[in-house]
């Protein structure tokens, strides 16, 4: 059984959604002693988080419908500036897919789950796109407002694993 301290769960904030044209802005990341973002210059960003996961050798990197966009996204803007990543494809679970039984058509938005394990947020003035203003400096409320989606799914595993289903 893996342990939580061995767990990475993330989520990417993007300047769209567009595979081949758009970039990463910030990589949200959770373990069960840390919660940190990654801003600034894109290549940097990239850099840090491989690092992160090559040398804490994470058993398990969760995130939300990150199957189809998250983990290509991570993977193609990293081969446009040649870094160096390691083999994540054995390791990575899509905690929607977990939730779905793998019916990925079915409908269901993180919002969806929150709402079904009554996850709920305090009312913010931020919004998403207020992460692309940081200039290394990350206000703590604006922080804790970002690293909703990453803790969201976070709740998810947790969910998961209690119930034997991870």
């Amino acid at each position: 059984m893996t342990g939580k301290n061995n767990v990475l769960a993330f989520d990417l904030a993007t300047t769209g959604l567009d595979l081949l044209q758009d970039r990463i802005v910030a990589i949200y990341c959770k373990t069960e002693l840390s919660e940190f973002i990654f801003t600034g210059n894109e290549r940097l960003l990239l850099i840090r988080f491989w690092m992160l996961v090559r040398s804490k050798g994470f058993e398990k990197i969760i995130g939300f419908n990150i199957d189809h966009y998250d983990v290509l996204l991570l993977l193609i803007r990293s081969m446009k500036y040649k870094i160096s990543i390691c083999d994540i494809r054995d390791r990575v679970i899509d905690m929607r897919h977990v939730y779905l039984n793998g019916q990925v058509y079915n409908k269901g938005k993180l919002s969806d789950f929150e709402k079904l394990l009554g996850i709920t947020y305090p009312d913010s003035s931020y919004k998403k796109s207020d992460v692309q203003r940081l200039n290394g400096y990350c206000p703590p409320e604006l922080k804790e407002f970002l690293l909703r989606d990453v803790k969201s799914t976070w709740i998810m595993f947790e969910h998961a694993r209690a119930s034997g289903v991870l």
